[in-house]
Parts: C-alpha cells; sequence; structure tokens
C-alpha cells in the first residue's frame, strides 16, 4: 500500500505543470523608461516586444533589439545584438542585468551601477535605469 500511495504522488508531481519563467515575460509592454544620472534625469516613453527570448525596443530612448534569459525568479539578463558608436552612455540600451518585478500586467526593470562592475564604469556609479512598463 505504502508503494501505491508513493507511485500515485510521484506521477501527480511529473503531472503538474512547471511555470515557465523565459515565457512569463512574453508581450508587448508600453510605458516609461527613466535614467538617473548624477542630477540629470531621462525620462522618455517607451515600448518593447519580447517572446521566445528576443526582445525589441519599438519606441524609446535608445532602440535596440537582441536575445534575453531569465535567470532566475527576480533577474533577467538581456544582450543587444545591434552595432553602436561608442559617444554615449551604453546603459541607456536594453543591456545587461536588471532585476524585473511583476504586479499583474505591470513589469518594473531596474539597474543600478555601482562602478565597481567594470573600470570604464566609474563615473556612472551609482546611475539607475528603470522601464515601468505595462502589459498590452
Amino acid at each position: 500500500m505504502k508503494y501505491l500511495y508513493f507511485s500515485l504522488m510521484l506521477m501527480l508531481c511529473w503531472g503538474c505543470k512547471k511555470d515557465n519563467a523565459p515565457n512569463k515575460l512574453n508581450g508587448t509592454y508600453s510605458g516609461t523608461f527613466i535614467a538617473y544620472s548624477g542630477s540629470r534625469e531621462i525620462n522618455a516613453p517607451t515600448e518593447i516586444t519580447m517572446g521566445e527570448g528576443r526582445f525589441q525596443v519599438n519606441k524609446g530612448y535608445k532602440l535596440g533589439s537582441g536575445t534575453y534569459h531569465v535567470k532566475n525568479s527576480s533577474e533577467v539578463e538581456f544582450k543587444d545584438e545591434n552595432f553602436w558608436t561608442t559617444e554615449f552612455d551604453w546603459a541607456l540600451l536594453l543591456a545587461g542585468n536588471y532585476k524585473y518585478e511583476t504586479k499583474g500586467s505591470e513589469l518594473i526593470l531596474t539597474k543600478i551601477l555601482n562602478g565597481e562592475s567594470c573600470f570604464l564604469c566609474k563615473n556612472l556609479a551609482n546611475n539607475r535605469y528603470q522601464y515601468k512598463l505595462k502589459k498590452k
């Protein structure tokens, strides 16, 4: 009888639907991109489409596209695949590691540079880049 109960429990566990984290962010989102750089603030309307591990910034301060990977329940990594020149703050691109929060149809992506991640980023210390989005 123990074995029957154990077998039934295993079958139930295998049959449970697992949360597919990469698909969790699929959709088109619109909202605001906000960058805080020292005393300067950038605020721009934005629209991002995400699906099947790919993203596209359709509207925003800096357009871009590439791949994304959900690393865990609170962090996602974006890799922009475009060619860019060097004369601007590359942190304005949707690229690198972001903390993410979802609340219903809302998605908040936040990246804070602490200046320790790279030698050339020291002048970007404590800059914050945030997307406040809502799923369409």
